[in-house]
C-alpha cells in the first residue's frame, strides 16, 4: 500500500493534507490559479509576503489584468510596491534584468 503524507499506508493511496504554498525565496515565479474553494488572492498574497517572496505577479486572464507586488528592498518586511500595468504597457522585473513582456501579448490568445 502506498504511504500517506503522514506515512500511514491506506488502501486508497496517498492522503494529502492541504496546506499553504511554500514558495522558494530565490525564485520570483509562482503559478496560482483560482479554483472553487480556493483561498482568495488577498490571502495568497499574505502567504507569499509572509514567506519572504521578493515579488509576486497575480494574473487574471478573464479580466486581462495583472497585479504586481514587490519589495522595494530585500529588507522590506512587506510588499511595499504595488503595480497594475494596463493595456499597451509591459511587465518587467528588477529580479530579471532585461526581461520584458507586453501585457497585450500575454493576453493575446
Amino acid at each position: 500500500m502506498p504511504p500517506t503524507s503522514s506515512g500511514t499506508p491506506t488502501a486508497t493511496g496517498p492522503q494529502w493534507t492541504a496546506r499553504a504554498p511554500t514558495p522558494c525565496r530565490t525564485s520570483p515565479w509562482r503559478c496560482a490559479r483560482p479554483r472553487p474553494g480556493a483561498t482568495t488572492w488577498a490571502s495568497r498574497k499574505r502567504v507569499y509576503e509572509g514567506r519572504g517572496l521578493a515579488e509576486l505577479w497575480l494574473a487574471d486572464p478573464a479580466a486581462r489584468a495583472v497585479l504586481v507586488y514587490r519589495r522595494s528592498a530585500p529588507a522590506a518586511k512587506t510588499f511595499d510596491v504595488a503595480l497594475e500595468p494596463g493595456p499597451g504597457e509591459s511587465l518587467t522585473s528588477p529580479l530579471l534584468p532585461g526581461f520584458e513582456l507586453a501585457l497585450d501579448d500575454l493576453f493575446a490568445c
